[in-house]
C-alpha cells in the first residue's frame, strides 16, 4: 500500500501542477483575446490616421500645382481668400495653445480685425477649414483654408 500512496501523491501533485500551470491563461485582463482586439483597434486607427495625413498632403500638393494656395513661409499655406499673417497667426496659436495644452487656439485675424477660433485636422500638415468666431457659430470666412506643418 505504500507504493500506491506515494503513486496518489505523484499524481495529485502532477495534477495540481498541471491544474496550477492553465490557470494563469484563464480570465484576467491580460488575456491574449482582449489584447489582440485591442492592438487591433490601435492598427485600424493608426490606419486611419495615416490614410487622413496622405489625404491632406495629395490635396495640398495638388493646390499648390494650381497655384491656388500662397506659400506664406515656415511651412504655411493659405489659399488667396485668407491673408498669410492670419495664417502664421493660427499656426503660432495652434502650437502654443492647443500643442502646449489648453486647447483652444485663437489666432488674430488683422483683415476682419478681430480674433477667431481656429478648428484643425490632427494631421500633419494640419488642415484649418472652419473658424469660430468668439461670439457664434462656425464661420467659413469666405472660404478660408490654412494648412500648416510644425
Amino acid at each position: 500500500m505504500g507504493i500506491r500512496q506515494s503513486h496518489l501523491r505523484l499524481l495529485s501533485l502532477l495534477a495540481l501542477l498541471a491544474l496550477g500551470a492553465l490557470l494563469p491563461g484563464c480570465g484576467g485582463s491580460d488575456s491574449t483575446g482582449e489584447s489582440t482586439a485591442a492592438s487591433g483597434t490601435e492598427n485600424a486607427q493608426e490606419a486611419r490616421e495615416v490614410q487622413e495625413e496622405q489625404e491632406v498632403e495629395t490635396e495640398l500638393k495638388n493646390l499648390r500645382a494650381k497655384d491656388l494656395v500662397v506659400d506664406c513661409g515656415s511651412q504655411v499655406f493659405a489659399n488667396k481668400q485668407s491673408i498669410c499673417t492670419f495664417a502664421r497667426n493660427m499656426r503660432h496659436a495652434y502650437y502654443s495653445e492647443v500643442v502646449g495644452g489648453s486647447g483652444k487656439a485663437v489666432g488674430y485675424d488683422p483683415g476682419a480685425e478681430k480674433d477667431f477660433r481656429v478648428f484643425c485636422s490632427g494631421t500633419v500638415p494640419h488642415k484649418c477649414t472652419g473658424f469660430k468666431d468668439e461670439g457664434g457659430g462656425i464661420e467659413s470666412l469666405d472660404g478660408a483654408l490654412i494648412f500648416f506643418s510644425p
